[in-house]
């Protein structure tokens, strides 16, 4: 008898089906070995029978991942972000109420020079708010944060200086008296403003990353950066 013959005689025998290699009492190697050794195998040929597939020891592979597991943020990481919303509010407070009294020389005190501030000083914090989530969304939030908070105090330390360049300039002074006192107020106190807005969505967002709940960060940010308004408010009075 061909060899071939005998090889598939010795395969046929085996029991096969579902399971076969447990209920035979066929280890891992055994069935392998008769996989080997099956002569659809060898030609290469489609068995009309799977007996040869059902040899094929079933193996299991365990995926094992190779990128680092994920450090747990301190609590404490928390309140950076809380913190940095509550002193740039109340930063916010403290321009809003100085701002009259620092344009008071200038353009003196009225109802235009408040609604200019107040309206100018909102307009900014929007505009903030909104390049705020754009960086947000776009680079890291601990390192945007960061160069946010020392850019907007920097350019809060100028105001002084800005407000008596701005006071001196000729054009301002040929514009009827409404439009003198808004565009004063723009120069000096929107850009400040905007930084300052810029933060909350900021660090709404590095909350968010440090593993905290949707909606009780965007709450959390909202309270503290009112208490901080308030703090302000009262601090400068």
């Amino acid at each position: 008898m061909p060899a071939s013959g005998q090889l598939g005689r010795k395969a046929a025998s085996i029991p096969l089906g579902t399971g076969a290699a447990e209920t035979s009492g066929f280890g891992g190697k055994d069935c392998l070995d008769a996989f080997e050794s099956c002569p659809w195998n060898r030609l290469g040929l489609k068995p009309d029978r799977p007996d040869c597939v059902s040899l094929r020891p079933r193996r299991t592979f365990v995926m094992e991942s190779s990128s680092p597991a994920r450090e747990r943020p301190s609590p404490l990481s928390w309140l950076v972000p809380i913190a940095t919303v509550f002193l740039a509010s109340a930063c916010i407070m403290v321009i809003e109420l100085v701002a009259g009294r620092l344009i008071a020389r200038h353009v003196g005190s009225s109802l235009y020079t408040w609604t200019s501030v107040i309206g100018i000083v909102l307009s900014g914090i929007a505009a903030g708010n909104y390049v705020g989530g754009r960086l947000a969304d776009r680079f890291p939030p601990r390192e945007t944060l960061a160069a946010i908070f020392l850019v907007s105090s920097a350019n809060c330390l100028i105001i002084p200086l800005l407000n008596d360049r701005v006071g001196a300039l000729d054009v301002l002074r040929d514009m009827d008296w409404p439009v003198r006192i808004a565009l004063h107020v723009f120069l000096v106190f929107f850009v400040p403003s905007g930084l300052l807005g810029m933060i909350s969505p900021v660090s709404a967002k590095m909350a968010i990353v440090l593993g905290k709940q949707l909606g009780r960060t965007v709450g959390s940010v909202y309270s503290w950066g009112a208490i901080g308004s308030i703090v302000g408010t009262f601090l400068t009075g």
